[in-house]
């Protein structure tokens, strides 16, 4: 293993690990805002006065929780997107300069 061989691998890792990090750090945060807005929506379950009230909660939360899910998947393929392409841009630029 060449000196540069062995750079462009160090270098793979650092971006692997940076990005997984990111990517598991945004999951964790989506994870605690998904359950902090199901309890606050239980806890107005709880005190509605009226089946009516109750249902209204109910869907409100559900497109909320919708609307909020796609997004974050959305936010997490362009990470991994993202991700691999900075995986695979030493690789292939080592590749092109060993033509």
């Amino acid at each position: 293993v060449t000196t540069v061989g062995m750079k462009d691998f160090l270098g793979l890792l650092g971006e692997w690990n940076k990005n997984w990090h990111a990517i598991t750090a945004e999951l964790a945060d989506y994870s605690k805002r998904a359950v902090e807005d199901g309890t606050a929506t239980f806890e107005k379950l709880v005190s509605a006065d009226s089946v009516a009230r109750a249902l209204e909660i109910q869907i409100i939360f559900t497109r909320r929780a919708q609307d909020d899910y796609l997004r974050q998947i959305s936010k997490i393929g362009a990470m991994y997107r993202s991700f691999a392409r900075d995986l695979f841009n030493p690789v292939e630029t080592s590749l092109r300069g060993s033509r």
